[in-house]
């Protein structure tokens, strides 16, 4: 997994080579046997196959979020992010997955809606502004990425948050 975060991360024809080896069905199967397991090995392996999913993700034009959205990985990414605390190393990085992955595409923010995450990056958002930390921050970023072009989310966010999370 740690090869797989790294070759994703540096090289977009490494990235096309591991999406037609099949790698992200192995991902999406690790974090599902991770959220089950729920010790701190397994949460740290869960968090490295979500790190490869966003570096997948980002910088490989629209292919790349086709083929994570083609696999649906978005819920096997919920069932980790739901049991996340904030400001763990693990709600980062499923927020910055959520951002690289609906970033210039409105259909993965649909998705990203349908899947139930925009109550989760609201949480995060509202907890981290509380406290005053990046991490609130970054997750009002992955939640104006989801929620942009989406008439339906933004009705979500502003009855669970009110407007003023909608003009942040």
């Amino acid at each position: 997994v740690t090869a797989v975060m790294h070759m994703a991360r540096d090289y977009m024809d490494a990235k096309r080579m591991l999406t037609t080896a099949g790698v992200i069905p192995k991902l999406k199967r690790i974090i599902d046997e991770c959220a089950i397991e729920e010790s701190p090995e397994s949460v740290a392996l869960a968090q490295m196959c979500v790190s490869s999913l966003t570096n997948i993700a980002i910088d490989t034009e629209y292919w790349g979020q086709a083929e994570l959205a083609e696999e649906n990985v978005v819920t096997n990414v919920r069932s980790v992010f739901q049991s996340a605390p904030a400001e763990s190393k693990m709600a980062q990085v499923c927020v910055a997955f959520v951002y690289a992955y609906t970033a210039g595409n409105s259909d993965n923010g649909w998705t990203v809606r349908e899947a139930g995450l925009i109550p989760v990056l609201a949480y995060h958002h509202l907890y981290g502004r509380e406290r005053k930390t990046r991490e609130g921050k970054e997750a009002l970023v992955s939640l104006g990425a989801a929620v942009d072009d989406d008439e339906e989310s933004h009705d979500v966010v502003s009855s669970l948050c009110g407007e003023t999370v909608l003009r942040e």
